[in-house]
Parts: C-alpha cells; sequence; structure tokens
C-alpha cells in the first residue's frame, strides 16, 4: 500500500477530528455544502465523471474509459496518473483541486465525485496500489466518534438540524480499505458506485442520453469509451489525422459499426492571465443538428450552427449555462468569430461553393442564447462575413461585399458568361443559403445596365438559353415597364 497516501488520508482525518470537536458548526456547514453540490450536478454525474476520466489519462497505456453497469453496480475505470494526495485533498476539502492550476483541464474532481453522491450507497476509489471508501454509514460512524468524546456535539446539531440525526459530509471522511480488492486491476483507476435503490434506470438513461458519439470529440486525452449495461453495449473511439477527427462507435448488441468524420480547427491563447481554448468541428455534410456550445461536453447553451463549438466558458456551476456578465465570455465570442471565418476561408480554399457561406449560416435570433444578442454576436458576425471574400462567383473564384455580388432568385448564372458577369453568384435554390445571403446582404444590377449588358451578349446566346433567358426577365421585371429603346435586344430575332 503506498505509504505516503495513506499517511497523508490518516494525517487529514486527525486534523479533520480536532477541528469537528472544536466547533462543532464546521460539521454542519460542510454538511450542507455537500448536499448543494450534488443538487448542483444531478443530471450530469456521469460526464463529471468522464471529465475526471479524460484529465487523469495521461500514459503510454490504452487512453480508455470504461464503464459497467449491472444490477446496483457501477463501475468507471481509466488508465493514467494516479490519485495523488493533492485528488484526495479536494475530495475530503470543497473548491481545492489541483486541476485548478493545470492549463488545459476539464473538470474539477472533487466536484466530479460529489455529483455521484445521490446514486450511492457506497463509493470505493481503488488508484494502483491503495484504495478508499466513501460512505454516509462511514461518515455517520467518525460522527458517532466524536460524539463518544464530546456527547454536547449530538445535542447541538439535533438543535440545527432536524432532518438529520448525524449531520456529516460524506467525502469529507473517508475510510482506508486495508484489503484492495483483486478483481480491480485491469485498469490503474477504478471508482465503484453501490448505488441507491432505484437509481439504475437513471444511470442507464445518462448512459443512453450522454455517451454518444460525440463525446470524445472535444476530450483532451480519452482516445476510447467501453460500454456494457443491461440495455446497450458499444464502444466508441476516436483516431486524430493532423486536422481530421473520426469517431466509429460500434454496437456490441447489433454488431453494427458506424463511423463519421470531422475536420478541426482550433484557437489557443491567453486571456487576462486565463488559458482558452476555441475549437470547431464540422463534416463535409454541414448536417450537424445539435444545436448547442460545447465546453468539452454539450452544455444548454443555444448556438444553431451546422456545425460543433466548444470553447473554455464559463460557466454556472452546473456547466449548463453561461456565466452571466462574463468578460472572458465576451472575449471567447469576439474570437469565435474569427474562428468560424478563418474555418470558412479555409474551406474555400478547396472549392467553389456557397459551402463557406452555410458554415457561417445563422439561424434566427431567438434560436441562439440571449448572451449572444446582448453581446451583438450576429451583427458582428456579418460585418466580418461582408469583410472577407466568401460570397462565390460564376467566375470561379471569391469576392467580398464590398465587390458587390450580384444575385437573382432565378438562375441567370446558367446562360450568362462569366467574363461579362463576374460578380454574379452561383445559384441556388437552397433556402438556407438564401436565407444567409438575404441577411449579410447583395447587390442588383441597375436595370440599365443589366440589359445593356445582356445585349452585348445576346448574339452568342443559342434559342433554349433566350427562352429561358426571356422567362427569368419576365418573372424578375415583370412590375417594370420596358421601354424599347432600354430593354435586352434579347426579345429580338435578328433573324
Amino acid at each position: 500500500m503506498e505509504s505516503t497516501v495513506i499517511d497523508f488520508i490518516k494525517e487529514r482525518l486527525e486534523k479533520r477530528k480536532k477541528v469537528y470537536l472544536t466547533d462543532y458548526n464546521i460539521i454542519l456547514e460542510d454538511y450542507k455544502k455537500e448536499i448543494e453540490k450534488i443538487e448542483e450536478y444531478n443530471g450530469r454525474q456521469l460526464l463529471e465523471m468522464l471529465q475526471n476520466a479524460d484529465d487523469e489519462a495521461i500514459t503510454d497505456k490504452e487512453k480508455t474509459c470504461y464503464i459497467n453497469l449491472i444490477d446496483k453496480q457501477l463501475t468507471i475505470a481509466n488508465n493514467g496518473r494516479k490519485f495523488s494526495e493533492g485528488g484526495i485533498e479536494s475530495l475530503m476539502y470543497s473548491n481545492i483541486s489541483p486541476k485548478v492550476l493545470e492549463e488545459n483541464k476539464v473538470g474539477q474532481k472533487g466536484l466530479g465525485f460529489r455529483s455521484i453522491l445521490s446514486w450511492a450507497n457506497k463509493i470505493t476509489i481503488k488508484s494502483y496500489d491503495f484504495a478508499i471508501e466513501f460512505s454516509e454509514t462511514n461518515a455517520k460512524e467518525f460522527l458517532k466518534s466524536l460524539v463518544n468524546e464530546s456527547p454536547e456535539i449530538e445535542s447541538q446539531l439535533i438543535s440545527k438540524e432536524k432532518n438529520e440525526k448525524y449531520p456529516i459530509a460524506t467525502l469529507r471522511c473517508p475510510k482506508i480499505l486495508e484489503n484492495i480488492p483483486e478483481n480491480l486491476s485491469k485498469y490503474d483507476t477504478y471508482i465503484v458506485v453501490e448505488l441507491k435503490e432505484n437509481q439504475t434506470q437513471e444511470v442507464q438513461d445518462q448512459i443512453e442520453i450522454e455517451i454518444n458519439k460525440e463525446v470524445l470529440l472535444f476530450l483532451n486525452n480519452l482516445d476510447k469509451i467501453i460500454v456494457e449495461s443491461p440495455k446497450r453495449n458499444y464502444e466508441i473511439e476516436k483516431e486524430i489525422y493532423e486536422n481530421r477527427i473520426v469517431i466509429r462507435e460500434f454496437d456490441y448488441n447489433t454488431n453494427e459499426m458506424y463511423e463519421k468524420v470531422w475536420n478541426l480547427k482550433a484557437k489557443r491563447g491567453e486571456y487576462q492571465n486565463k488559458f482558452y481554448e476555441l475549437k470547431i468541428a464540422w463534416n463535409e455534410n454541414l448536417d450537424d443538428k445539435i444545436d448547442r456550445l460545447y465546453s468539452y461536453f454539450k452544455t444548454n447553451v443555444k448556438f444553431p450552427f451546422p456545425a460543433l463549438i466548444h470553447g473554455t466558458f464559463d460557466l454556472t456551476s452546473d456547466r449548463n449555462h453561461f456565466t452571466p456578465k462574463s468578460q472572458h465570455n465576451v472575449f471567447l465570442i469576439d474570437e469565435l468569430i474569427q474562428l468560424l471565418i478563418d474555418t470558412a476561408l479555409e474551406i474555400s480554399n478547396t472549392e467553389i461553393s456557397y459551402k463557406p457561406l452555410k458554415l457561417l449560416s445563422i439561424q434566427a435570433k431567438e434560436n441562439f442564447d440571449t448572451f449572444f444578442d446582448d453581446n451583438d454576436f450576429s451583427e458582428k458576425l456579418k460585418n466580418k462575413i461582408r469583410e472577407n471574400k466568401i460570397y462565390p462567383t460564376i467566375l470561379n473564384n471569391y469576392i467580398s461585399y464590398d465587390s458587390e455580388p450580384i444575385y437573382y432568385r432565378n438562375n441567370y448564372a446558367e446562360i450568362l458568361p462569366p467574363n461579362e458577369f463576374p460578380h454574379m453568384l452561383l445559384f441556388s435554390n437552397d433556402e438556407n443559403v438564401r436565407n444567409i445571403l438575404n441577411w449579410i446582404g447583395y447587390f442588383h444590377y441597375r436595370e440599365k445596365d443589366f440589359f445593356s449588358k445582356i445585349s452585348n451578349i445576346s448574339g452568342d446566346l443559342d434559342i433554349t438559353q433566350r427562352v429561358k433567358l426571356i422567362s427569368y426577365l419576365v418573372n424578375d421585371f415583370q412590375n417594370t415597364e420596358f421601354i424599347k429603346s432600354e430593354s435586352p435586344n434579347i426579345f429580338i430575332d435578328p433573324n
């Protein structure tokens, strides 16, 4: 057994005993704090544990997280660094984690473990060659030992807490296990949760909802998740090839394999002495419709874009919403706009199409989190789009808004010669494309100039092109009073 860690735990327990004997109010304070944290993280327990597994998966071994649900027991295991003294301390004390000082870490170990207390009768942690256990029973035994030394503690606690005879925080009182379970040996670290009555279904529901093919996309270290549960057994694997990520999901129940490829672009830096990271993951079809921002995992922040966006945003304690009035988030939103533009420009280097603009397709503002509207996100994005060469033309290049891109709802692009109409945009009947063009803006030719240009090239058009062109012109200019001297000679058959 690792003597330094065990000695550390024994030392901390002795200090806790002295503090609690000195001031019983601290017992009650710790108890209430723990209950608050349990409630805040309800619904995200598995994600919190997966965060911890990812943060510690710094190893030459297979970077895997194993999740097993059977009967009334949940096991979460991973390879990687062992529990340190700092990790133990983060469990025994609130808001203290060694990860706070580590760059690019997802979660905080103490918060993650507090999140599963709502499920647990007992939590066993085995890491390398030591093991400890947390449970209400163990904590109450610790409190009873204090009452034996100082009987007045019991009456004082009862006077202030009517609903619980022994109000003590579970994680404040670990029990050292002298005998390490022999079956916990395949992985470096195990978290074994003995579930309370009627909790198995809730765990199963979280597995099915949260542990999906996107869950590995933005994690820093884990490459694989293996899930074994009563309803479903599957494996999710991530492979990174330069700026591409391949996610494969294999279902052992059906023997079916699912694969999806995302392109990835990232931006990292420091703002006000705080590390930040932004990533965008998009697939070739731009068909992601999750419509939520990620901060490693999916949040509840509404963000309806055809790609997946991750950022190290300041979030509320449940990690589902933006922290109100966060200047860090305001900065990240501005940086995100530039990342979106840079990504669109990268796509524009590979093909001439509306794909760069479709990536930037913004839905109705009411579909966004109010934080974006409060910080003029849509207007800032529109201005950035206009500044860059993202409008695709029939001349097989891109132009910016300043070059006055020309667009009509009828398909002139299939008829008119590109060299004579170099600012004419590609035709599209995709409503998403038309909506974004209406939003960012485009131009029409002045009627007189348009008709003149058509007259100049009319002699090169065949009868089929003329018929189509006449149909388009009548449709677009039906309310225009054609004056013979100004109308295009496309209407005149020179033969």
